[in-house]
Protein backbone atom coordinates (compact mmCIF):
# COMPACT_ATOMS: atom_id res chain seq x y z
CA UNK A 1 0.00 0.00 0.00
CA UNK A 2 2.80 2.51 0.86
CA UNK A 3 4.05 1.62 -2.89
CA UNK A 4 1.45 2.54 -4.62
CA UNK A 5 0.55 5.84 -2.46
CA UNK A 6 3.94 6.95 -3.19
CA UNK A 7 3.71 6.12 -7.00
CA UNK A 8 0.70 8.04 -6.92
CA UNK A 9 2.04 11.19 -5.29
CA UNK A 10 5.21 10.83 -7.93
CA UNK A 11 2.31 11.02 -10.75
CA UNK A 12 0.72 13.86 -9.16
CA UNK A 13 3.82 15.19 -8.42
CA UNK A 14 4.76 15.09 -12.46
CA UNK A 15 1.70 16.28 -13.41
CA UNK A 16 1.47 19.56 -11.59
CA UNK A 17 5.05 20.28 -12.64
CA UNK A 18 4.06 19.25 -16.41
CA UNK A 19 1.44 21.89 -15.81
CA UNK A 20 3.30 24.54 -14.60
CA UNK A 21 6.25 24.02 -17.20
CA UNK A 22 3.39 26.05 -19.74
CA UNK A 23 2.98 29.12 -17.20
CA UNK A 24 5.12 31.90 -17.14
CA UNK A 25 7.27 32.15 -14.20
CA UNK A 26 6.48 35.55 -13.83
CA UNK A 27 3.17 36.79 -11.59
CA UNK A 28 2.71 40.16 -13.41
CA UNK A 29 3.80 41.45 -16.86
CA UNK A 30 6.21 43.99 -17.45
CA UNK A 31 8.06 45.92 -20.05
CA UNK A 32 11.41 43.93 -19.75
CA UNK A 33 9.36 40.76 -20.94
CA UNK A 34 8.69 42.23 -24.65
CA UNK A 35 11.97 42.19 -27.34
CA UNK A 36 10.86 45.08 -29.10
CA UNK A 37 10.06 49.09 -28.70
CA UNK A 38 9.16 51.69 -30.43
CA UNK A 39 9.23 55.31 -28.58
CA UNK A 40 6.11 57.89 -29.04
CA UNK A 41 6.66 61.64 -30.43
CA UNK A 42 4.50 63.56 -28.07
CA UNK A 43 3.86 66.72 -28.25
CA UNK A 44 0.47 67.25 -26.20
CA UNK A 45 -1.29 66.01 -23.50
CA UNK A 46 -5.01 64.33 -23.80
CA UNK A 47 -6.07 61.17 -25.66
CA UNK A 48 -3.98 60.42 -28.95
CA UNK A 49 -3.79 57.76 -31.21
CA UNK A 50 -0.73 56.17 -33.06
CA UNK A 51 -1.02 53.85 -36.05
CA UNK A 52 0.12 50.34 -36.25
CA UNK A 53 2.58 49.67 -38.83
CA UNK A 54 3.90 46.86 -40.89
CA UNK A 55 6.95 46.23 -38.12
CA UNK A 56 4.41 45.59 -35.19
CA UNK A 57 2.40 43.62 -37.40
CA UNK A 58 5.49 41.50 -38.07
CA UNK A 59 6.72 40.90 -34.57
CA UNK A 60 3.49 40.64 -32.51
CA UNK A 61 0.80 38.10 -32.17
CA UNK A 62 -2.11 37.98 -35.16
CA UNK A 63 -4.59 39.62 -32.75
CA UNK A 64 -1.83 42.06 -31.55
CA UNK A 65 -2.55 41.05 -27.78
CA UNK A 66 1.41 41.12 -27.01
CA UNK A 67 1.19 45.01 -26.83
CA UNK A 68 2.11 47.14 -23.97
CA UNK A 69 2.61 51.29 -23.30
CA UNK A 70 4.49 52.36 -20.43
CA UNK A 71 5.88 55.58 -19.75
CA UNK A 72 8.63 57.15 -18.32
CA UNK A 73 8.37 56.11 -14.82
CA UNK A 74 8.18 52.20 -15.92
CA UNK A 75 4.11 52.80 -15.12
CA UNK A 76 1.92 50.76 -17.78
CA UNK A 77 -0.53 52.88 -19.36
CA UNK A 78 -4.13 51.19 -20.66
CA UNK A 79 -4.47 51.75 -24.24
CA UNK A 80 -7.39 50.63 -26.48
CA UNK A 81 -7.45 49.45 -30.61
CA UNK A 82 -9.13 51.38 -32.97
CA UNK A 83 -10.34 51.57 -36.53
CA UNK A 84 -10.93 54.93 -37.70
CA UNK A 85 -14.38 55.53 -37.82
CA UNK A 86 -16.85 56.42 -40.64
CA UNK A 87 -17.45 60.82 -40.34
CA UNK A 88 -21.04 61.32 -39.92
CA UNK A 89 -24.14 59.20 -39.55
CA UNK A 90 -26.98 57.77 -42.01
CA UNK A 91 -30.70 57.92 -41.79
CA UNK A 92 -32.83 54.52 -43.48
CA UNK A 93 -36.08 55.34 -44.69
CA UNK A 94 -38.49 52.84 -45.14
CA UNK A 95 -40.36 51.31 -47.88
CA UNK A 96 -42.02 54.19 -49.91
CA UNK A 97 -45.51 53.18 -51.94
CA UNK A 98 -44.80 52.69 -55.79
CA UNK A 99 -47.73 54.27 -57.94
CA UNK A 100 -48.07 53.94 -62.03
CA UNK A 101 -45.58 51.30 -62.46
CA UNK A 102 -45.42 50.13 -66.04
CA UNK A 103 -43.21 48.97 -68.70
CA UNK A 104 -42.78 49.25 -72.66
CA UNK A 105 -40.38 48.09 -74.54
CA UNK A 106 -37.51 48.23 -73.31
CA UNK A 107 -38.66 51.45 -70.71
CA UNK A 108 -39.59 50.99 -66.82
CA UNK A 109 -41.83 53.59 -65.90
CA UNK A 110 -42.83 54.22 -62.14
CA UNK A 111 -43.34 56.95 -59.44
CA UNK A 112 -42.68 56.99 -56.04
CA UNK A 113 -45.21 59.19 -53.37
CA UNK A 114 -43.16 59.93 -50.11
CA UNK A 115 -46.82 61.25 -49.15
CA UNK A 116 -45.86 63.48 -45.98
CA UNK A 117 -41.95 62.59 -45.69
CA UNK A 118 -40.21 65.95 -45.65
CA UNK A 119 -36.90 64.64 -45.07
CA UNK A 120 -33.79 64.92 -47.76
CA UNK A 121 -32.67 62.06 -49.62
CA UNK A 122 -29.68 61.68 -51.62
CA UNK A 123 -29.66 57.64 -51.95
CA UNK A 124 -31.95 55.33 -53.84
CA UNK A 125 -32.04 51.89 -53.40
CA UNK A 126 -34.34 49.36 -56.21
CA UNK A 127 -35.28 46.52 -55.06
CA UNK A 128 -35.04 44.01 -58.04
CA UNK A 129 -36.06 40.24 -58.03
CA UNK A 130 -33.77 39.64 -61.05
CA UNK A 131 -30.03 39.43 -62.30
CA UNK A 132 -27.46 39.73 -65.12
CA UNK A 133 -29.01 43.49 -66.06
CA UNK A 134 -27.74 46.68 -67.14
CA UNK A 135 -30.44 50.09 -66.96
CA UNK A 136 -29.76 53.79 -67.39
CA UNK A 137 -31.94 55.75 -65.02
CA UNK A 138 -33.45 59.11 -65.19
CA UNK A 139 -35.39 60.93 -62.55
CA UNK A 140 -37.23 63.63 -61.95
CA UNK A 141 -39.06 65.38 -58.72
CA UNK A 142 -42.04 67.45 -57.89
CA UNK A 143 -44.04 68.46 -55.17
CA UNK A 144 -47.87 68.91 -57.13
CA UNK A 145 -47.25 65.84 -59.77
CA UNK A 146 -47.50 69.02 -62.27
CA UNK A 147 -44.29 70.71 -62.66
CA UNK A 148 -41.41 67.44 -63.04
CA UNK A 149 -37.39 68.88 -62.18
CA UNK A 150 -34.59 66.68 -62.98
CA UNK A 151 -32.58 64.85 -60.32
CA UNK A 152 -29.04 64.22 -60.79
CA UNK A 153 -28.00 60.68 -60.80
CA UNK A 154 -24.87 58.89 -60.98
CA UNK A 155 -26.35 56.71 -63.90
CA UNK A 156 -27.07 53.03 -63.95
CA UNK A 157 -28.59 50.30 -62.31
CA UNK A 158 -27.13 46.81 -62.41
CA UNK A 159 -26.28 43.18 -61.24
CA UNK A 160 -23.21 42.72 -63.83
CA UNK A 161 -21.30 40.93 -60.98
CA UNK A 162 -24.52 38.53 -60.46
CA UNK A 163 -23.41 38.18 -56.79
CA UNK A 164 -25.61 39.13 -53.80
CA UNK A 165 -23.73 42.68 -53.44
CA UNK A 166 -26.28 45.66 -53.55
CA UNK A 167 -23.52 48.57 -54.49
CA UNK A 168 -25.33 48.47 -58.01
CA UNK A 169 -28.71 48.54 -57.24
CA UNK A 170 -27.86 51.94 -55.16
CA UNK A 171 -28.71 55.21 -56.92
CA UNK A 172 -26.62 58.37 -55.74
CA UNK A 173 -28.97 61.34 -56.21
CA UNK A 174 -28.77 65.46 -55.24
CA UNK A 175 -30.20 66.22 -51.93
CA UNK A 176 -33.88 66.85 -52.64
CA UNK A 177 -37.01 66.78 -50.51
CA UNK A 178 -39.58 66.23 -53.19
CA UNK A 179 -42.96 64.00 -52.44
CA UNK A 180 -43.05 62.13 -55.89
CA UNK A 181 -40.01 60.83 -57.99
CA UNK A 182 -40.76 59.77 -61.70
CA UNK A 183 -38.09 56.97 -62.52
CA UNK A 184 -37.67 56.29 -65.84
CA UNK A 185 -35.39 53.38 -66.19
CA UNK A 186 -33.81 52.19 -70.16
CA UNK A 187 -32.70 49.20 -71.07
CA UNK A 188 -28.94 48.74 -72.09
CA UNK A 189 -29.19 44.76 -71.13
CA UNK A 190 -31.84 43.05 -70.15
CA UNK A 191 -35.23 42.38 -70.27
CA UNK A 192 -36.63 43.20 -66.36
CA UNK A 193 -40.72 43.77 -66.27
CA UNK A 194 -42.69 45.58 -63.79
CA UNK A 195 -43.03 42.88 -61.72
CA UNK A 196 -39.45 42.73 -61.09
CA UNK A 197 -39.64 45.82 -59.24
CA UNK A 198 -40.35 44.59 -55.72
CA UNK A 199 -39.45 47.82 -54.03
CA UNK A 200 -37.70 51.19 -53.30
CA UNK A 201 -35.99 52.38 -49.96
CA UNK A 202 -35.04 55.75 -49.66
CA UNK A 203 -32.09 57.01 -47.55
CA UNK A 204 -30.10 60.48 -47.05
CA UNK A 205 -26.48 59.48 -46.46
CA UNK A 206 -23.96 62.28 -44.68
CA UNK A 207 -21.24 59.43 -44.48
CA UNK A 208 -18.05 60.00 -45.75
CA UNK A 209 -15.35 57.70 -46.97
CA UNK A 210 -13.64 55.57 -44.53
CA UNK A 211 -9.69 56.10 -44.13
CA UNK A 212 -7.96 52.88 -46.01
CA UNK A 213 -4.02 53.04 -46.71
CA UNK A 214 -2.10 52.02 -49.59
CA UNK A 215 0.20 49.43 -48.58
CA UNK A 216 3.18 49.34 -50.22
CA UNK A 217 3.29 45.72 -51.20
CA UNK A 218 5.45 44.02 -54.70
CA UNK A 219 3.86 41.44 -56.72
CA UNK A 220 6.08 38.65 -56.43
CA UNK A 221 4.95 36.10 -58.48
CA UNK A 222 2.49 35.69 -61.79
CA UNK A 223 1.51 32.34 -63.48
CA UNK A 224 -0.77 31.23 -66.17
CA UNK A 225 -2.62 28.78 -65.58
CA UNK A 226 -5.18 26.28 -67.58
CA UNK A 227 -8.15 28.71 -67.78
CA UNK A 228 -7.29 30.96 -65.05
CA UNK A 229 -4.60 33.48 -63.80
CA UNK A 230 -2.47 33.23 -60.56
CA UNK A 231 -1.02 36.29 -58.73
CA UNK A 232 1.06 36.55 -55.52
CA UNK A 233 1.56 40.03 -53.67
CA UNK A 234 3.67 40.39 -50.93
CA UNK A 235 2.91 43.07 -48.60
CA UNK A 236 6.48 42.84 -46.52
CA UNK A 237 5.21 42.09 -43.32
CA UNK A 238 3.75 38.95 -41.39
CA UNK A 239 0.15 39.73 -40.11
CA UNK A 240 -0.56 42.83 -42.02
CA UNK A 241 -3.97 43.73 -42.21
CA UNK A 242 -5.64 44.39 -45.26
CA UNK A 243 -9.59 45.32 -46.22
CA UNK A 244 -9.79 46.01 -49.85
CA UNK A 245 -8.14 44.96 -52.93
CA UNK A 246 -8.59 46.94 -56.66
CA UNK A 247 -7.49 45.18 -59.49
CA UNK A 248 -6.09 47.75 -62.06
CA UNK A 249 -6.35 46.48 -65.70
CA UNK A 250 -6.36 48.52 -69.11
CA UNK A 251 -9.15 46.14 -70.27
CA UNK A 252 -12.67 46.62 -70.63
CA UNK A 253 -15.54 44.73 -71.40
CA UNK A 254 -14.93 41.36 -69.06
CA UNK A 255 -16.49 39.70 -66.20
CA UNK A 256 -14.18 37.07 -64.34
CA UNK A 257 -14.44 35.24 -61.27
CA UNK A 258 -11.96 35.86 -58.47
CA UNK A 259 -10.60 34.01 -55.74
CA UNK A 260 -8.61 35.84 -53.21
CA UNK A 261 -6.58 33.79 -50.41
CA UNK A 262 -3.92 34.32 -47.84
CA UNK A 263 -0.49 33.07 -46.22
CA UNK A 264 2.13 34.10 -43.77
CA UNK A 265 4.47 31.32 -45.57
CA UNK A 266 3.03 30.97 -48.81
CA UNK A 267 2.69 26.88 -48.02
CA UNK A 268 -0.80 26.91 -45.95
CA UNK A 269 -3.36 29.25 -47.89
CA UNK A 270 -6.84 30.24 -46.36
CA UNK A 271 -9.47 31.39 -48.38
CA UNK A 272 -10.73 35.32 -47.92
CA UNK A 273 -12.99 36.31 -50.90
CA UNK A 274 -14.72 34.82 -53.69
CA UNK A 275 -16.41 37.33 -55.92
CA UNK A 276 -16.02 38.67 -59.84
CA UNK A 277 -14.78 41.55 -60.84
CA UNK A 278 -15.89 43.30 -63.91
CA UNK A 279 -15.29 46.59 -66.71
CA UNK A 280 -17.61 47.63 -68.78
CA UNK A 281 -16.91 50.87 -71.31
CA UNK A 282 -19.72 50.94 -74.65
CA UNK A 283 -21.19 54.27 -75.75
CA UNK A 284 -21.75 56.51 -73.18
CA UNK A 285 -21.45 53.75 -70.29
CA UNK A 286 -18.33 53.74 -68.19
CA UNK A 287 -19.36 50.72 -65.05
CA UNK A 288 -16.40 49.27 -63.30
CA UNK A 289 -16.40 46.90 -60.43
CA UNK A 290 -12.93 46.36 -59.90
CA UNK A 291 -12.20 46.65 -56.51
CA UNK A 292 -13.40 43.81 -53.77
CA UNK A 293 -14.04 45.28 -49.76
CA UNK A 294 -12.88 42.32 -47.99
CA UNK A 295 -13.42 40.85 -43.91
CA UNK A 296 -10.23 42.22 -42.37
CA UNK A 297 -7.63 39.89 -42.80
CA UNK A 298 -4.23 39.56 -41.67
CA UNK A 299 -1.46 37.57 -44.05
CA UNK A 300 2.10 38.74 -45.69
CA UNK A 301 1.11 37.39 -48.65
CA UNK A 302 -2.52 37.37 -50.89
CA UNK A 303 -2.92 34.83 -53.49
CA UNK A 304 -5.18 36.54 -56.33
CA UNK A 305 -7.10 33.82 -59.07
CA UNK A 306 -8.78 35.10 -61.82
CA UNK A 307 -10.87 32.95 -63.45
CA UNK A 308 -10.87 33.49 -66.94
CA UNK A 309 -12.13 30.34 -68.83
CA UNK A 310 -11.97 30.49 -72.33
CA UNK A 311 -11.16 34.19 -72.39
CA UNK A 312 -8.10 35.41 -72.99
CA UNK A 313 -6.08 36.48 -69.69
CA UNK A 314 -6.40 40.24 -68.64
CA UNK A 315 -3.85 42.51 -68.79
CA UNK A 316 -3.08 43.33 -64.85
CA UNK A 317 -1.06 46.25 -64.71
CA UNK A 318 -1.18 46.33 -60.47
CA UNK A 319 -3.33 44.72 -57.24
CA UNK A 320 -3.69 47.13 -55.02
CA UNK A 321 -3.72 46.32 -50.97
CA UNK A 322 -5.67 48.92 -48.94
CA UNK A 323 -6.26 48.58 -45.33
CA UNK A 324 -8.08 50.63 -42.52
CA UNK A 325 -6.23 51.90 -39.99
CA UNK A 326 -5.78 50.43 -36.74
CA UNK A 327 -4.74 52.94 -33.75
CA UNK A 328 -3.85 52.46 -30.28
CA UNK A 329 -5.30 55.30 -28.27
CA UNK A 330 -4.48 56.43 -24.57
CA UNK A 331 -4.01 59.08 -22.68
CA UNK A 332 -1.03 61.07 -22.11
CA UNK A 333 0.25 63.26 -19.15
CA UNK A 334 2.05 66.33 -19.35
CA UNK A 335 5.85 65.70 -19.16
CA UNK A 336 5.97 62.74 -19.29
CA UNK A 337 7.28 60.08 -22.07
CA UNK A 338 5.77 56.81 -23.60
CA UNK A 339 7.41 53.45 -25.69
CA UNK A 340 5.24 50.62 -27.28
CA UNK A 341 6.33 47.41 -26.21
CA UNK A 342 5.83 44.20 -27.98
CA UNK A 343 7.12 40.67 -29.07
CA UNK A 344 6.59 37.79 -26.87
CA UNK A 345 3.99 35.21 -28.34
CA UNK A 346 3.20 34.18 -24.40
CA UNK A 347 1.38 36.98 -23.23
CA UNK A 348 -2.57 37.60 -22.83
CA UNK A 349 -4.59 40.53 -24.23
CA UNK A 350 -4.68 43.33 -22.34
CA UNK A 351 -8.60 44.20 -21.01
CA UNK A 352 -9.05 48.37 -19.93
CA UNK A 353 -11.53 50.48 -18.73
CA UNK A 354 -10.66 52.96 -21.32
CA UNK A 355 -12.64 50.46 -24.46
CA UNK A 356 -15.39 51.27 -22.91
CA UNK A 357 -14.69 55.33 -22.91
CA UNK A 358 -13.67 54.62 -26.56
CA UNK A 359 -17.31 54.21 -27.24
CA UNK A 360 -18.20 58.11 -26.46
CA UNK A 361 -14.81 59.58 -28.72
CA UNK A 362 -14.54 60.33 -32.12
CA UNK A 363 -11.90 58.80 -33.09
CA UNK A 364 -11.55 60.65 -35.98
CA UNK A 365 -11.24 63.94 -33.68
CA UNK A 366 -8.09 62.73 -31.80
CA UNK A 367 -4.57 64.33 -32.45
CA UNK A 368 -2.27 61.26 -34.15
CA UNK A 369 1.33 60.88 -32.94
CA UNK A 370 4.19 59.55 -34.65
CA UNK A 371 6.38 56.86 -33.69
CA UNK A 372 10.04 55.62 -34.36
CA UNK A 373 11.68 52.87 -35.95
CA UNK A 374 12.01 49.24 -34.27
CA UNK A 375 14.39 48.84 -31.09
CA UNK A 376 15.64 45.92 -29.60
CA UNK A 377 14.89 45.92 -26.00
CA UNK A 378 18.30 45.50 -23.97
CA UNK A 379 16.32 44.73 -21.12
CA UNK A 380 14.53 41.69 -22.52
CA UNK A 381 14.97 38.17 -20.76
CA UNK A 382 14.07 34.86 -22.00
CA UNK A 383 13.88 34.18 -18.46
CA UNK A 384 10.22 35.16 -18.89
CA UNK A 385 9.45 32.68 -21.05
CA UNK A 386 7.24 29.60 -19.88
CA UNK A 387 9.79 26.68 -18.91
CA UNK A 388 9.04 24.40 -21.36
CA UNK A 389 9.78 27.26 -23.96
CA UNK A 390 13.84 27.85 -22.59
CA UNK A 391 13.82 23.77 -22.02
CA UNK A 392 13.41 22.22 -24.59
CA UNK A 393 13.37 18.77 -23.86
CA UNK A 394 11.60 19.33 -20.71
CA UNK A 395 8.85 18.77 -21.03
CA UNK A 396 9.60 15.74 -22.67
CA UNK A 397 11.93 14.41 -19.92
CA UNK A 398 8.74 14.89 -17.20
CA UNK A 399 6.39 12.84 -19.71
CA UNK A 400 8.81 9.77 -19.85
CA UNK A 401 9.01 9.99 -16.31
CA UNK A 402 5.26 9.66 -15.74
CA UNK A 403 5.22 7.14 -18.26
CA UNK A 404 7.56 5.14 -15.77
CA UNK A 405 6.10 5.58 -12.47
CA UNK A 406 2.50 5.05 -13.91
CA UNK A 407 4.15 1.45 -15.57
CA UNK A 408 5.46 0.43 -12.11
CA UNK A 409 2.32 1.39 -10.59
CA UNK A 410 0.47 -0.91 -12.96
CA UNK A 411 2.95 -3.58 -12.77
CA UNK A 412 2.80 -3.85 -8.85
CA UNK A 413 -1.05 -3.84 -8.67
CA UNK A 414 -1.13 -6.60 -11.09
CA UNK A 415 1.70 -8.91 -9.76
CA UNK A 416 -0.90 -8.70 -6.37
CA UNK A 417 -3.73 -9.32 -8.03
CA UNK A 418 -2.05 -12.46 -9.33
CA UNK A 419 -1.29 -13.50 -5.63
Amino acid sequence: MMKNSRSIFIIAVLLMFLFCTHMSVFASVNKNVFQYYKTINVQKTGYIKVPVDGEMYDKTKKELSDIRIYNDLDEEVSYAISYANKKGDTEIKDDVSIVNKSYNNDKLFFTVDRKEDKQIINKMEVVIDDKDYLYSVKLEGSNDSIEWFIIPTDGYLHDLNQTDDDSGKVIKLEDNNFRYLNVTMTSVMGDLTDKEILGIRLAYNKMQEVEKNKIQAEMIEHKELEGSSSYIIDTKYNNTLFDKLKVVTSDTNFNRNIEVFGSNNQEEWQRVKNSQISVYKVGDIDISNSELEIRPSRFRYIKVNIVNNDNAPLDIKEIEVFQTPEYLIFETQSAREYRIFFGNDTIQKATYDIKKVLEFIDVNTIDRAYIGGIMENQQYSDEYKPLSERFEYLIWIVIVAMVIALGYLIVNNLKKIEK
